[in-house]
């Protein structure tokens, strides 16, 4: 008999599938939303997006969101380290079938 574990009111669960709007699409199929001022990764539980897989931190980068649309990737001091297109980086504008990379996640930006 399979039960899934109820999950904390401060969790944010994953969007659902065919989800309008600026996104991020991961490599295990999930798809997050991009419609907060910021957006939390890493592998830590207060996180936006959680990702407990090799390469990540605990808080790892973040999204931040500027009036008119405008995306920017912050890496918070990450042990690893961020990278967007294969270049690290540590601040970075966002743009639309960008490729962000933390360890062993790794998420592409719809902004269409």
């Amino acid at each position: 008999m399979a039960f899934s574990r109820p999950r904390s009111a401060d969790v944010r669960e994953p969007s659902p599938r065919g989800a309008a709007g600026p996104h991020l699409l991961d490599n295990l199929g999930e798809i997050y939303l991009l419609d907060t001022a910021v957006l939390a990764i890493g592998a830590a539980r207060e996180n936006d997006v959680i990702v407990r897989l090799p390469g990540v931190s605990r808080h790892h980068a973040r999204i931040l969101r500027e009036g008119g649309g405008t995306f920017w990737l912050e890496d918070v001091g990450s042990r690893y380290g961020t990278t967007l297109n294969g270049t690290v980086v540590s601040r970075v504008r966002l743009s639309h079938g960008d490729e962000i990379a933390l360890g062993g996640w790794r998420a592409t930006v719809n902004l269409e």
